[in-house]
C-alpha cells in the first residue's frame, strides 16, 4: 500500500466485501448482522473512536490456532532469554 487507507475508503471496501459474502450487516435495515468499523470519517483533536471488541468466546478452531501461537511465542521468549 503506497498511503494509509482512509477510513471511508475502509468501510466502502468492508462493506462491499461482506455484500460479496453474503453477510448481512447491521444498520441496513436489519437489526443483526456484522458492524462495519471505523464509523467515523475522521476526528477532531481529543476524540476517541470506536472501540472494537472481538467475539468473547472464539470458534475452537480458532482458539487453538491462538494457543498455539501464545505457545509459539512464549518457547521463542523462552530461547532469547537463554541465549
Amino acid at each position: 500500500m503506497e498511503r494509509p487507507a482512509l477510513a471511508c475508503e475502509c468501510r466502502i471496501y468492508i462493506y462491499n466485501l461482506a455484500l460479496k459474502l453474503g453477510m448481512p450487516i447491521k444498520g441496513i435495515g436489519l437489526a443483526e448482522g456484522i458492524e462495519i468499523f471505523p464509523k467515523h470519517d475522521e476526528l477532531r483533536k481529543g476524540e476517541l473512536g470506536n472501540a472494537i471488541r472481538g467475539s468473547r468466546d472464539a470458534h475452537g478452531a480458532q482458539r487453538k490456532l491462538l494457543q498455539m501461537r501464545q505457545l509459539r511465542e512464549h518457547k521463542r521468549m523462552l530461547l532469547l532469554n537463554i541465549a
